[in-house]
């Protein structure tokens, strides 16, 4: 009788072998059957995993936590509120 352990990883073994599934996803099955099969779930330690910063769901969070939308200075300030302003502009044109 497998335990439930060995029957995640069997499935995950499965879906290694889809053709159809993107490479990304593919890598991140790869991963989880590797922290799963060497007890590191609970581990805690992320110190180690690089991040593929071209990918853009990582690019997005890291502009949000890096706070890169926020204006510099005041002129920046200036032309993002115009820009707020023309674009409310053109959205109640369109309704």
């Amino acid at each position: 009788m497998e335990s439930h352990i060995e029957r995640l990883i069997n499935f995950l073994d499965k879906l290694l072998e889809n053709d159809r599934l993107p490479k990304m996803l593919l890598e991140d099955v790869e991963w989880a059957i590797e922290v799963i099969s060497e007890n590191k779930l609970y581990s805690g330690s992320l110190g180690g995993i690089q991040y593929n910063e071209s990918r853009e769901e990582i690019a997005a969070w890291l502009d949000k936590i890096n706070l890169k939308q926020i204006p510099l200075n005041e002129k920046a300030l200036k032309e993002s509120k115009e820009n707020e302003e023309k674009n409310k502009h053109t959205t109640s044109k369109l309704l």
